[in-house]
């Protein structure tokens, strides 16, 4: 079988407990005939995450690694699990997510085309009890609203491990914000490393049930220095493109952030 149809799976974990049955019960009913290995990174829990993790039976075809240690962030899990893995592709989820069965069938084949780099889908939005209450929209041009906002959700992603040891730390932002605001915006520093040096892709079909809840990152980046951090990256995606229409459009997205970070200041 080809390496390329193999994938490793990065799941970070701190105190995950609640929902993290669900989610490893999602990668155990993947329909993939492919091999897979799941990296769990336990990021200094002090619930029952590890012993969920190590009492769950998975089927042959997936292997696992587990990584223990005191708290070091999100950035540093994610950084950790792809030093450690074997495959080629990299799948990532988190502890309070769960894929659809043909979450990997659907997305591993996309990695034919050479130029892809960097695949996601759309997801069904639930509440913190399973609640359907929505979809995440469509994004048409990934790469043209890479030039505004992040266009995927991080548990839904799939990419190339090799790209992404071309690229230097890509998770990583620098400049005066503070750790917090760069590890929330560090996925969306991360998609537009990757547009650099190949091509992302977003399908229209849901293959993800993205929990939102209250207290989580992705929630809460409604203030001053969030604002001003994401026009830090929408000032760095446009550096990316030649495409003319791309920048006038980049430009624009640029000058209403602006007024609008005037308006809330």
């Amino acid at each position: 079988m080809s390496e390329s149809r193999n994938v490793s799976i990065i799941l970070p974990c701190y105190n995950g407990e609640k929902y993290l049955l669900e989610t490893l019960n999602s990668i155990e009913g993947q329909i993939f005939v492919g091999r897979i290995e799941l990296i769990f990174i336990n990021d200094g829990s002090t619930d029952n995450s590890v012993e969920i993790f190590n009492s769950f039976r998975f089927n042959a075809n997936i292997s696992t690694k587990l990584i223990s240690r005191k708290n070091r962030g999100f950035i540093f899990s994610i950084e950790e699990g792809i030093d450690a893995s074997k495959y080629d592709l990299i799948a990532r989820i988190d502890a309070d997510d769960a894929w659809k069965t043909n979450h990997l069938t659907t997305l591993v084949p996309l990695f034919e085309d050479k130029n892809i780099v960097l695949v996601g889908s759309r997801a069904a939005l639930i509440d913190h009890v399973g609640n359907y209450i929505g979809e995440s929209k469509k994004i048409g041009n990934t790469h043209l609203y890479l030039l505004k906002d992040n266009p995927f959700i991080h548990s839904s992603i799939i990419f190339r491990r090799k790209s992404y040891k071309k690229l230097n730390n890509p998770y990583r932002i620098h400049g005066l914000f503070s750790d917090k605001i760069k590890s929330h915006y560090g996925d969306y520093h991360c998609f537009i490393q990757f547009s650099k040096i190949g091509t992302l892709k977003i399908i229209n079909d849901i293959t993800l049930n993205y929990r939102l809840l209250g207290n989580s990152m992705s929630r809460s980046n409604n203030n001053i220095e969030s604002m001003k951090m994401r026009l830090y990256l929408m000032k760095k995606a446009i550096k990316t493109t030649t495409n003319n229409r791309y920048i006038l459009f980049g430009f624009i997205y640029q000058t209403i952030y602006k007024f609008k970070i005037i308006l809330s200041s």
